[in-house]
């Protein structure tokens, strides 16, 4: 993934479809939720990103 698209896809958090194509970014969970409910049971992902070099291990 190029430097351009990591910075685009930096939200905290991403809703997903099943081949992990970022179909809504926010940083609000609630917003992704009500976003995901458009589309079938089962076809999408929501899922919490990071920013590159934030590992909390």
């Amino acid at each position: 993934m190029k430097k351009k698209e990591m910075k685009k896809q930096n939200g905290n958090w991403v809703l997903l479809n099943k081949k992990r194509k970022v179909l809504y970014r926010s940083d609000n969970v609630a917003d992704v939720f009500r976003k995901g409910q458009e589309y079938p049971a089962g076809s999408v992902i929501i899922e919490q990103r990071f920013d590159p070099g934030t590992c909390f291990f």
